[in-house]
């Protein structure tokens, strides 16, 4: 039987076509008597008669028999329809020769080179048709159509990944190729100084911060002694064998007005000493404890006794919130921002031109921006510093708290009253009056940022050059710092060296330099230093000078979390002598001095406790001897020897020196008394020894109130009469 949908020819005893998909339950076969069934009637082969209320496409019709409807030129003749399209149903080659033919009733030969879709095709011609649907191979995804995109993703990703990277190098470059000198040369200098300005003031505020969250905070200094150090040391008498290192630490807690704070003296990483000191600023209590000598607080709470009412209301206050008497982040980055802004805006003269900028031997092509300020413009730059000086927030509010701290009330008013007199005198000035002329070239790189300066500075008397910068190209970095006075480089830092990461490794030098007189220099070794944006400096730097031939100063700087360190080690000969340690950190717990309510006090006004404190202490005293002897390996012998040589150094040398041979007759080489009357030079009636004021009668004049004097004070001619 057939399928009533597509007219194949199907297995009988199936549901669905294999073809088409049609449920042959619902569609009627054509293979299948169904009379009085009404069917779909598409025109093919029909008359009108048949249908005449549906439109005729024209399959097999002539036009006679539908001329009112569009025939589509199935079966027509090109006369028949010249001005329509024929879409080649039934339609010879030669009727439409231009066309695309669809394939309908048409064979392989009619069309060799045009598309066929098949209609009215044979199986041979269409070959996946005849195949089920079930049956049929799924279509494989082109690869193609997924790389092209896959590949625009990643470019996307890519050019915004670039351009986040770029992002200063972008902006810098439109600024240089669009905006005027001026322009470029103000948002250069802003671009750099904003971003110096935040780094400042980020870092001030943390510290702030830190006194107003309340912090803890430790440090030590270390000494560690070489061999050849502890030979040194055995020479002057002592056995330093077991002497290794010697360390000084402390831990500091502070909180609102409470300070806790633990020092400590290690030999040999052991404990030999410990001191504790708790204060605090809101109730006036101070108290100090060295447990090796007794369990017994000092209460120093007496030292606060000396402190006005007034002050100590105002000790309380600073310490509750030190950070309120600090000047605010705000106002230092206004002051930063303000003076500078002067100082880009002064100028009007301003070149621009692609230059190299080269230091110590390196060179980095870069754009170069001259700035001439002549008198005029020095002039305005100095007029707008003293009236930004005298608004200054910053600076007012500084003047106000050490006016509050001093009980003053004149800080404010004076500098205010100096301010404008200084305004005055630059007001009245000429442009004529200021003698010499600045000019400043200024080195900026292709991101923007600022590598180099040199400003000259021209008066008629000299010329002084500063130059300073540093110049990066192939993986090198070379450093010029240099102050020139009349063509003298008095003040040179300079050197180069490999730069990656970051990191400089290479050799410079410090040089001074005066006229007529022979340079200094310190040669300075850099190997992986390094300062990272959060301010923390790592590597080594080494120091030597040809005055010192054989010696040397090895500086290393580590930084690791909240841990800093910078190690000293004297280099002579070849030989470590030793390294001394400096190092801070963050202070987990901080063990508190407060003695509590149990605690035994010694009141250090009170003459008995502190004898039976002395007491405990001194017998305490001889047990800690003994162990800085167990530990150090030198006995109370030798430290007394050692003290003793300590307090004679020096008298034999003054027992050899006869100043009486020297000085024969010292009283005939100089009579005092001839040479230099005091009384005579200083009667009564002119000159009062105590205050040190002349007057003809001092009596007199000290009863009137504008000489109030105290004649009980002290003073330095006082000590000077006794003396003649």
């Amino acid at each position: 039987m057939k399928c009533g949908k597509c007219n194949r020819e199907v297995e009988s005893n199936i549901k669905f076509c294999p073809y088409c998909g049609a449920n042959l339950m619902e569609v009627p076969s054509s293979g299948v008597d169904t009379p009085n069934q009404p069917q779909p009637v598409t025109g093919y082969e029909q008359t009108p008669e048949q249908n005449t209320n549906q439109p005729v496409y024209g399959y097999g019709q002539t036009p006679e028999q539908n001329t009112n409807q569009p025939v589509t030129g199935y079966e027509q003749t090109l006369e028949q329809n010249t001005n329509q399209a024929v879409s080649g149903y039934e339609q010879r080659p030669e009727q439409n020769t231009n066309q695309v033919v669809s394939g309908y009733e048409q064979t392989p030969e009619q069309s060799a080179s045009q598309p066929v879709t098949g209609y009215g095709q044979i199986p041979e011609q269409n070959q996946e048709e005849s195949i089920p649907y079930w049956e049929r191979k799924p279509e494989k995804m082109n690869k193609r159509k997924l790389l092209i995109p896959g590949i625009l993703l990643a470019l996307v990703l890519v050019v915004g990944c670039v351009g986040f990277a770029m992002k200063d190098t972008l902006k810098n470059m439109y600024q240089k190729q669009f905006a005027s000198p001026s322009e470029y040369y103000q948002y250069v200098e802003e671009t750099n100084r904003d971003e110096k300005v935040e780094k400042i003031c980020d870092s001030y505020e943390q510290y702030c911060k830190r006194y107003e969250d309340g912090y803890s905070q430790s440090g030590s200094v270390k000494v560690e002694f070489g061999d050849q150090l502890k030979k040194t040391i055995s020479s002057l008498g002592l056995d330093a064998g077991k002497l290794d290192s010697v360390t000084l630490n402390a831990a500091t807690n502070t909180k609102k007005s409470i300070l806790d704070t633990v020092c400590g003296l290690q030999i040999n990483d052991s404990n030999l000493i410990t001191a504790k000191l708790y204060a605090d600023y809101q109730n006036y209590k101070m108290y100090m404890q060295i447990p090796e000598l007794s369990d017994t607080y000092i209460d120093a709470s007496s030292a606060f006794d000396s402190y006005s009412e007034e002050n100590k209301e105002l000790l309380s206050s600073i310490m509750e919130n030190i950070s309120s008497w600090l000047p605010a982040a705000d106002s230092l980055k206004k002051s930063m921002v303000t003076y500078t802004d002067i100082l880009f805006e002064g100028s009007d003269e301003i070149s621009k031109s692609s230059a190299t900028f080269t230091a110590s031997g390196v060179s980095q092509k870069c754009t170069k921006l001259t700035i001439t300020y002549d008198e005029a413009a020095i002039k305005n730059m100095a007029e707008k510093m003293l009236k930004a000086a005298k608004e200054d927030e910053l600076i007012n509010d500084l003047l106000k708290k050490i006016d509050e701290i001093a009980g003053t009330s004149n800080n404010v008013s004076d500098y205010t009253q100096s301010m404008e007199e200084a305004i005055k005198e630059i007001e009245s000035m000429e442009a004529t009056d200021i003698d010499g002329t600045v000019d400043m070239d200024v080195y900026v790189d292709e991101d923007g940022t600022i590598i180099g300066r040199v400003i000259n500075i021209v008066s008629e008397e000299e010329k002084v050059t500063f130059t300073f910068g540093k110049a990066v190209a192939d993986g090198k970095i070379g450093v010029e710092y240099k102050a020139t006075v009349g063509g003298l480089d008095t003040l040179v830092f300079e050197g180069s060296g490999d730069y990656k990461n970051n990191a400089v490794t290479g050799d410079f030098a410090f040089i001074i330099s005066e006229e007529d007189e022979e340079s200094i220099t310190v040669n300075v070794s850099a190997k992986d230093y390094k300062t990272s944006e959060d301010g923390n400096v790592s590597g080594t730097l080494s120091f030597s000078t040809d005055k010192l031939p054989g010696a040397s100063l090895d500086v290393t700087f580590t930084s690791e979390k909240s841990t800093k360190a910078i190690k000293f080690g004297v280099i002579y000969g070849g030989v470590e002598w030793g390294t001394i340690t400096l190092q801070t950190s963050s202070a987990d717990d901080v063990e508190s001095a407060n003695p509590g309510k149990d605690a035994t006090l010694c009141d250090m006004n009170d003459e008995e406790q502190l004898q039976t404190y002395s007491q405990e202490a001194m017998t305490n005293a001889y047990t800690l001897l003994e162990r800085l002897e167990e530990l150090t390996g030198i006995s109370q012998d030798e430290w007394s020897s050692l003290f003793s040589m300590t307090e004679s150094f020096g008298e034999d040398e003054y027992d050899d020196y006869d100043y009486e041979e020297d000085y024969d007759d010292y009283d005939d080489y100089y009579d005092y008394e001839d040479e230099y009357n005091y009384e005579d030079d200083y009667l009564d009636d002119e000159y009062d020894y105590d205050s040190g004021l002349y007057y003809d009668d001092y009596s007199d004049d000290s009863d009137d109130a504008d000489y109030d004097l105290n004649w009980d004070s002290e003073d330095i001619y006082s000590d000077d009469y006794d003396t003649y």
